[in-house]
């Protein structure tokens, strides 16, 4: 989930071409189907999340996985209005 959404976060987790993805990926793509995460479109050209929070969780976990360089994925994303959730979760002090 974390490569589909890093593909389509220009988009907001709408429209991934799944010719952008690994093979890996695009093996897993029947189970996220199946617990409808994600949906196809297109003639399975294009995935998209079928929810927001899917999205941004998936958004979540990648900046988290690059640690200090998080913000470098977020400006490349456009720094889009939704993704403020996400900026939220990161930026929480958990020393308070």
């Amino acid at each position: 989930m974390i490569d589909i959404a890093e593909n389509g976060v220009r988009n907001l987790g709408k429209g991934i071409s799944t010719r952008a993805l690994k093979d890996s990926i695009i093996d897993q793509i029947a189970a996220l189907k199946t617990d409808k995460i994600i949906r196809e479109e297109r003639g399975d050209s294009l995935l998209t999340f079928s929810h927001d929070i899917f999205f941004e969780w998936a958004f979540f976990r990648l900046l988290i996985d690059l640690g200090d360089d998080w913000t470098n994925a977020l400006t490349a994303a456009g720094e889009p209005p939704l993704l403020g959730r996400v900026v939220g979760l990161m930026c929480r002090d958990d020393t308070a």
